[in-house]
């Protein structure tokens, strides 16, 4: 198994910068796909995630940005326990406990409620809790 780089870019709660949303958008591809990538991100597809990215910060730029910067968040708890291969995976599952799929979840998850639950059941899946 070859390691992982998690990237961090920008600091949490700023205003996410042209450069930075690459870089996020980056990083997040390195550990899933482009297709899982857009989903996460909240649009419909690559194109879209590609026009976001050129616009910077009009559009859906800010909301693209903390989408996937949780996402890193995420793929740091599975780092931690060895295990980023799995984070797809789990990403793409069902999950009894969350009630749906963890990637719709985080698409949707609007606020940082919805992301702690995300997060907690997580590291519950990985035995962190």
């Amino acid at each position: 198994m070859t390691a992982k780089v998690i990237p961090r870019p920008g600091g949490r709660g700023s205003e996410p910068r042209h450069g930075e949303l690459k870089a996020t958008v980056d990083g997040v591809c390195q550990l899933l796909d482009w297709q899982l990538t857009a989903y996460l991100a909240g649009v419909a597809d690559v194109p879209d995630l590609y026009l976001a990215i050129e616009k910077g910060d009009d559009g859906p730029a800010k909301a693209i940005t903390i989408r996937l910067r949780f996402v890193l968040q995420l793929a740091e708890e599975f780092w931690v326990m060895n295990s980023t291969d799995l984070l797809r995976a789990w990403l793409r599952e069902h999950d009894a406990e969350l009630g749906g799929r963890p990637a719709t979840l985080v698409r949707e998850a609007g606020d940082a409620a919805g992301q702690e639950r995300v997060l907690t059941r997580a590291r519950e899946y990985l035995g962190r809790d």
